[in-house]
């Protein structure tokens, strides 16, 4: 029964947004491939002080909305390292009283290579250090894609297995060194998840980012944001459809930030594990 536990619980960490980390490490030769789409959108927004209000001015507000397309895959080089790799499409359409403004195209390729320590019992550390890289569109766009520059980021995270209790938790405590204009950030994650059934896995996750500075006088979400920070938090659901086949739907809210959007998001996708 053990073995079978540890055995869905790689698959349930597994089982997220492109955006996840997952602590356990997937094993030698073996992959995991995910697809999926997301919308999201936002007429408010928090200011400089983490007040909330209307995107834009008083006099000019602006809204956002968004439909990403994103790709997720993970391969074992070996019992404990991993490579990970992902990206995504978006469409992102931003208005206000006078103007509407549209951008397509791939936006960054985050590449990652994770060691997971040798298991300690229930408990799982997993250093993990990677790249994100502009794939070529034009960073002045408005609204943009990314920054047009490379990042280096590097995160320590953990994974506590509560057997013989079907549940997990994560957490991870990572740093982004930004290139061009964004100033580096702090970044991490909390993540639980119980087993309502051998097939079915509900979750809850927190997501936050925050600059090392704090000298920004305002934002638009059409030009590049210097500093940010935020808190995102919400539900998930995972299934396991089939032996490799598996399923998952999300949704996120902006509870809290600096500079940024308050975003609400519904991100679904199907994954295949061999």
């Amino acid at each position: 029964m053990r073995t079978v536990f540890f055995r869905l619980l790689c698959i349930a960490v597994l089982l997220v947004p492109a955006v996840a980390h997952a602590q356990w490490p997937r094993g030698a030769g073996k992959g995991y491939v995910q697809l999926g789409l997301g919308t999201a959108g936002a007429t408010e927004g928090f200011d400089v002080d983490r007040n909330l209000g209307q995107l834009g001015s008083s006099d000019n507000p602006e809204e956002f909305s968004e439909i990403a397309f994103y790709a997720y895959a993970e391969y074992g080089l070996s019992e404990q390292w991993t490579f990970i790799a992902s990206t995504f499409g978006k469409n992102m359409e931003a208005e206000n009283r006078t103007n509407s403004f549209s951008t397509s195209g791939l936006s960054d390729l985050t590449v990652n290579l994770r060691y997971s320590l040798p298991q300690m019992g229930s408990v799982v550390i997993s250093p993990q250090f990677g790249v994100k890289l502009p794939t070529g569109y034009d960073a002045n766009a408005a609204p943009p894609l990314g920054s047009g520059d490379l990042d280096i980021m590097g995160s320590l995270q953990v994974g506590v297995s509560f057997y013989p209790a079907p549940a997990y938790a994560g957490l991870s405590l990572g740093y982004k060194q930004r290139g061009g204009i964004p100033q580096d950030e702090l970044y991490g994650h909390l993540e639980a998840g119980v087993f309502a059934d051998p097939s079915v896995l509900l979750r809850a996750r927190l997501d936050f980012i925050e600059s090392t500075t704090n000298d920004a006088d305002g934002f638009t979400i059409l030009n590049q944001v210097p500093e940010q920070g935020y808190v995102t938090a919400g539900p998930g659901l995972s299934v396991i459809l089939a032996e490799n086949w598996h399923a998952h739907l999300d949704a996120r809210w902006t509870v809290a930030g600096r500079t940024t959007a308050q975003i609400t998001s519904v991100i679904a996708g199907v994954a295949y594990v061999w």
